[in-house]
């Protein structure tokens, strides 16, 4: 749709034009310099009514029904009103005049809104019209002397209006849509002007509900509730606050301090009084537990933010921040907000692969005296939010909360409740509906529209509904769209690009590719994978005592053109993502399971890494080529490991390649952790799931083979070799991955618990943790030193894609893999970063040539970002789907004890994890116990409960095995079921049943690497880690 809007356009432009227009003014650029700016408008006759799917409207085709009318959105309604746009369900909005004048300013506003305005656009069931009146002779307005860009683009919408009742007066009726109060007033020429409210109300007889998907934009809201500062594009902006009218509205007390100007915000953000930032919610915390990362001179520093000094600020948004007296600086750890009683945590939460960062301490913040406090507790710079730049804030999934005092019932049919969103980063969302009775106890989809600052709860409004709470469809659909992941099926535009049924390779279309059909190649996998992107080969070379290894991975990048509807697709998918009982691939399955899936006894295209090694592991020689092979078996790691095990295994080619190729790999492994390699681990397990319903029918810890070890250790191999190799062709434009040297300060609480058991945790590099952690090692206990690896897991950063253009060389260093070069060459069915390196690679051996998007440093930019932001989306999506799994497989059975480890111990909680399950419990604790008290001690990592009189008295401490009791509980506030973890050994008597556990997925098991990669619902792969 996209396409034909930019080709209409053109058409303008290359026809011949009856008039053509030039318009010069002046403008400020972001760095103060006063530029002349020439347009030149191209004017023209025959361009109809519009254009409906690239075909030019008249008369006739727009007459309507009587009652019903033409909508003629403004900007502003485009902006903050496309969920009621886009309701299907209402013939008075099957029939949109969309103008390029609002198009234009909605994407220089807002593109993710621009483009769900396209696909609108391309609607097949309703009458969605384009109309360029900027280049209509009969529409096309000139900008006047002193007029504003705001109100010249106004009046060309009115303009517009008016033309479109002239044209189809006694065909159709006319109505422009505006929330602006002024807007309306100066409509003339025969058509309607309503607000988006009074439209929706004059269809709520024959649509009930309607109404509800109008978002809490209003011109009536007092100014001074209005927030100030609020970011306006070039082309229009915001022109609306809350709902808030009537007799008195304006004396609520405000409950938060007004923004600062803009004005005000920029002049202070350029002296240094401000800071500009992202915030993040503290993670186990509320909304209005955050931080702020500011960049001050050359240092990053995390300023804490919280309670009331949030400031109607919500998760992603980017804030102006004012750092406070030095003496009001915090212990992050003991400057939470207290969680009033109806809003403590009742849902399973995602286990985060990073902890939030570490308090800095930056001279240059805030002047005045340190504030005393333990000198073994840093303190944290602490600030206020004064202004929000840019608002994140999206469509959420959520329940209504009937339990509160912001819920009342209807009256005068409608009635305002509270939201709780899934996310609970996000706060409450107050709404208004018409349709209580029939949303309680489902999953709803609510947006989030504005938040006065006499409001305890910003306001939004409904959007649809999912189904019931606690389905395990209706939560799968939360947990995809509260993590973006695209779940939509592939267009006829993309499924174009693919090659015909029953194409297969041919001597003609193998020419230029190398013929290793005759090599013994074979790939090793999980039971059931179909998406096989690697297989290897082993031989001996005839001429020498040398081997030769290689290493086969599926050219995907044959059949996905750069720059075609496919390949921008895969780019936007970025990466495939694996829940436990599906798999939604970034690729069509023609690619993923057939043509590109390096199947056993078919010949495949394959991008090839020949190595020379000697047999003690020394690398002679390495090649790179597009091939064809044939492999001569696709077997799981269980098969794979009986070859190892059985000297008379009767497959001998085979055999002896696994033996050889383990062999090498234990070589190689051994270098890495001589190096400085990281091992480390994580919580999985492997759920068995029933055939037909797919629900799960047992749980356990995922087992490693020696296998998938062998395997890990060629990917690494073939990523490191093909970095170097990308790198020494393109030294600013390789697509690399980089995994930062961690903060010290952030192993402060695994240092610390470790030393209280004893165990010393070095952190000087990574070849001092590798060694400390392989000497941490218990005798009676194995799952200790696992459990270290785990948390030392949580105390890095995650790696990252970048462009080798954007990073000083020394920051290129892959610290887990003690590495300096490093990418992502060995999954391209799943992962687009593997792609973007396979054509890079192919230019650098003379393939063909580097496409002109891979040229652009600031396209490449953008790749690596939408990389990294969809590469954690599906993480955390697959962990969501580990927790969902688990929750599901208690519901269905009774309550059990399993052993646990204590991870940490706080003055109010124990966090314990069950291994069996993967999963953590959050284990709460009365401050107060009858006839005894609880004590805390920090330096220990201990808690003691003593009962006094009525019982023993029990200490608990960290990394002590345990026992707990695990049931299924649901919420009363949302009906929405959730675990419940208890600790029964040693006895700590009543746990208050109020305070719900906090419960984590487990990362899935089914996976090719430790960063979420990998796998379908059956198992994955353990590849290419990091």
């Amino acid at each position: 749709m996209a396409q034909a809007i930019h080709s209409e356009i053109q058409a303008v432009v290359d026809n011949a034009a009856l008039l053509s227009e030039r318009t010069a003014f002046f403008r400020k650029t972001r760095r103060g310099h006063v530029v002349k700016v020439v347009e030149e408008s191209y004017l023209r006759t025959d361009l109809g009514l519009g254009s409906r799917n690239g075909q030019t409207m008249t008369r006739e085709d727009m007459a309507l029904s009587t009652g019903l009318s033409w909508i003629v959105p403004d900007t502003n309604v485009v902006l903050h009103q496309m969920d009621f746009l886009e309701n299907s369900g209402c013939s008075a909005l099957d029939s949109i005049v969309i103008l390029e004048t609002v198009a234009d300013e909605v994407r220089h506003n807002n593109l993710s809104v621009h483009r769900r305005l396209l696909r609108l656009l391309g609607h097949e069931g309703r009458k969605v019209i384009w109309f360029a009146n900027e280049h209509c002779q009969d529409t096309h307005v000139r900008r006047r002397p002193g007029e504003s860009p705001n109100d010249w683009n106004d009046r060309a919408i009115r303009v517009a209006c008016s033309w479109f009742a002239s044209q189809l007066s006694g065909a159709a009726e006319v109505a422009m849509l505006s929330d602006d109060r002024l807007n309306r007033a100066a409509c003339q020429g025969g058509h309607k002007a309503l607000s988006v409210g009074a439209f929706a109300r004059s269809l709520e007889a024959e649509h009930p509900g309607v109404g509800d998907l109008v978002a809490d934009f209003s011109d009536d809201a007092p100014a001074s509730l209005q927030p100030q500062g609020q970011p306006q594009g070039q082309r229009g902006g915001q022109r609306g606050g809350s709902r808030l009218s009537g007799p008195g509205a304006a004396a609520r007390e405000s409950l938060y301090p007004e923004y600062l100007g803009k004005e005000q915000v920029e002049q202070r953000l350029m002296s240094g009084s401000l800071f500009k930032g992202t915030l993040r919610v503290r993670h186990g915390g509320r909304w209005d537990d955050a931080y702020v990362v500011v960049q001050s001179g050359s240092e990053r520093v995390s300023v804490g933010v919280a309670g009331e000094r949030v400031n109607r600020a919500t998760e992603g948004d980017i804030v102006a921040v004012e750092i406070l007296p030095r003496s009001e600086w915090t212990n992050p750890s003991e400057d939470k907000p207290k969680v009033p009683e109806d809003e403590e945590e009742t849902e399973a939460g995602i286990c985060e692969a990073t902890s939030a960062p570490r308090p800095g301490d930056l001279e240059s913040l805030a002047p005045g005296p340190r504030k005393r406090s333990d000198s073994k507790k840093p303190e944290e710079p602490t600030g206020r939010v004064v202004a929000v730049l840019r608002r994140n804030w999206k469509s959420l999934c959520g329940s209504i909360l009937m339990e509160s005092d912001e819920s009342r019932p209807a009256k005068g049919g409608h009635a305002s409740v509270l939201v709780s969103p899934v996310d609970k980063k996000i706060p409450r969302i107050k709404i208004q509906t018409r349709q209580l009775e029939s949303l309680v106890g489902k999953r709803i989809i609510v947006a989030i529209d504005s938040w006065p600052c006499d409001s305890r709860y910003p306001k939004g409004h409904y959007v649809s509904t999912l189904g019931n709470i606690g389905e395990k469809s209706v939560e799968t659909a939360v947990l995809l769209l509260e993590h973006d992941i695209p779940t939509g099926d592939f267009s006829g535009e993309v499924l174009a690009c693919l090659p015909p049924e029953g194409w297969s390779i041919t001597e003609e279309n193998m020419v230029g590719r190398r013929d290793l059909r005759h090599l013994p190649v074979m790939s090793i996998d999980p039971p059931g994978c179909r998406d096989i992107d690697d297989a290897l080969h082993w031989r001996q070379l005839p001429s020498s005592d040398n081997w030769e290894v290689g290493i086969h991975i599926a050219d995907v990048t044959y059949y996905v053109e750069p720059g075609s509807p496919l390949d921008l697709e895969a780019a936007n998918r970025s990466t495939s993502t694996y829940l436990v009982d599906r798999r939604l691939d970034m690729l069509p399955k023609m690619l993923t399971e057939k043509l590109c899936s390096l199947v056993g006894h078919q010949d495949r295209f394959a991008f090839s890494v020949i190595l020379e090694v000697t047999p003690d592991g020394q690398i002679v020689d390495a090649d790179f080529c597009k091939s064809v092979i044939h492999s001569i078996g696709a077997h799981t790691y269980g098969e794979a490991q009986e070859m190892l095990d059985d000297p008379n295994h009767p497959e001998k080619v085979k055999a002896e390649a696994v033996l050889k190729l383990n062999h090498l790999a234990k070589i190689f492994r051994r270098r890495r952790m001589e190096a400085g390699a990281l091992t480390l681990a994580s919580p999985e397990v492997r759920f068995v799931l029933d055939t037909e319903t797919q629900n799960p029918l047992d749980v356990a810890m995922y087992a490693l083979k020696e296998t998938n070890a062998l395997v890990e250790e060629f990917m690494l191999l073939a990523n490191i070799t093909v970095g170097k190799k990308i790198l020494r062709h393109f030294p600013t434009l390789s697509l690399l991955r980089r995994h930062p040297a961690p903060n010290k300060a952030q192993f402060t609480p695994l240092v610390s618990a470790a030393n209280a058991v004893g165990v010393d945790i070095r952190i000087g590099d990574s070849r001092e943790l590798a060694d400390s952690l392989d000497a941490a090692v218990r005798l009676d206990d194995e799952y200790f030193n696992k459990l270290l690896r785990i948390m030392c897991t949580r105390c890095m950063a995650p790696a990252q894609y970048f462009s080798s253009g954007e990073q000083a060389p020394e920051d290129w260093h892959h610290y887990g893999l003690a590495t300096p070069i490093y990418t992502h060459f060995t999954s391209p069915i799943r992962r687009y970063a593997d792609v973007v390196v396979h054509r890079l690679l192919c230019a650098a051996i003379g393939v063909a040539p580097l496409p002109p998007q891979l040229m652009d440093k600031s396209g490449l930019h953008e790749l690596a970002e939408n990389m990294n932001r969809r590469h954690r989306a599906a993480q955390l999506a697959g962990r969501a789907s580990v927790g969902l799994h688990t929750q599901l497989y208690f519901k269905a059975r009774p309550a059990v004890d399993e052993p646990a480890y204590v991870m940490s111990v706080m003055r109010e909680k124990v966090v314990v994890l069950v291994p069996r399950f993967g999963i953590e419990g959050t284990i709460w604790l009365k401050a107060d116990v009858e006839g005894g008290r609880v004590s805390y001690d920090a330096e220990a990592h201990t808690v003691v409960v003593d009962r006094g009189a009525q019982g023993a008295r029990v200490t608990v401490k960290v990394f002590e095995a345990v026992k707990v009791h695990i049931s299924v509980q649901t919420a009363k506030a949302d009906g929405k079921p959730s675990l419940k973890v208890l600790m029964t050994q040693p006895p700590l008597g009543d746990q208050p049943s109020d305070d719900p556990s906090a419960l984590t997925g487990a990362v899935i098991s089914k996976r090719k690497g430790r960063e979420g990669e990998g796998g379908s619902g059956a198992e994955k792969k353990q590849k290419d880690k990091k």
